[in-house]
């Protein structure tokens, strides 16, 4: 199979794989932004643009938090959006080539061995540990000067403020990133390949979920 991993889709099968048969297999289901959603991306527009262009916000209560990330970065160049992707021999490739891939929100080097990866959040706190693990699964293989990486989630949405979950990893915990990760990407493949998507009870049956003839979707929410 060519088919194209991301955290996304590897937490949509983790979740339930008829979902993920139906979202990027079949694509049967089209996406729409909810208001939430909506509400999302325009505070992560507004961040890319504002370390890109120092466009002001409108959203005033991101500016903080991004002015503070621009203090701690000091004369480190600050990317955005920063896509990477690696091919099925783990070497580097191109986000659109890539067998797996991901985009950072942001990412900096304070040294050359130091990776700084901000991920921002406008949404409840809940657990990110599988997308932080792509994304520095991801950065360790496309740069082999890498030796420790520090992980910021930034929780940005009004009401519902948190401090930053903070976490660092150096390039020794490589090889466990790697197996974790190959290994799902591998039971993702042998789905496909049987053509066998179970789908699996969770909170999103509760109507959230958009394949409405599961026999699970209760259609309520």
């Amino acid at each position: 199979t060519n088919f194209k991993h991301s955290y996304s889709t590897l937490s949509t099968f983790e979740t339930c794989p008829r979902q993920f048969y139906e979202k990027f297999v079949a694509k049967s289901i089209k996406f729409v932004q909810n208001e939430a959603a909506k509400f999302g991306s325009q505070g992560h527009d507004e961040i890319d643009k504002f370390f890109k262009h120092r466009q002001p916000f409108t959203m005033k209560f991101l500016e903080p938090t991004a002015l503070s990330v621009l203090k701690s970065a000091g004369d480190a160049v600050i990317e955005t959006e920063k896509e990477l992707g690696i091919a099925e021999d783990k070497t580097p490739s191109s986000f659109w080539d890539g067998k797996l891939r991901g985009k950072l929100d942001l990412f900096y080097k304070p040294k050359d061995d130091r990776g700084i990866i901000i991920d921002w959040k406008i949404a409840k706190k809940k657990d990110f540990t599988l997308e932080l693990s792509v994304f520095k699964l991801l950065s360790y293989l496309n740069d082999p000067e890498l030796q420790k990486i520090r992980t910021g989630l930034f929780w940005l949405k009004p009401g519902h403020e948190a401090p930053p979950t903070i976490t660092t990893t150096d390039r020794s915990e490589l090889p466990e990133l790697e197996d974790t990760i190959f290994k799902k990407m591998e039971t993702v493949e042998d789905c496909i390949k049987l053509g066998d998507f179970e789908p699996k009870k969770n909170f999103l049956c509760r109507g959230w979920c958009d394949v409405v003839d599961c026999e699970y979707n209760t259609g309520k929410k």
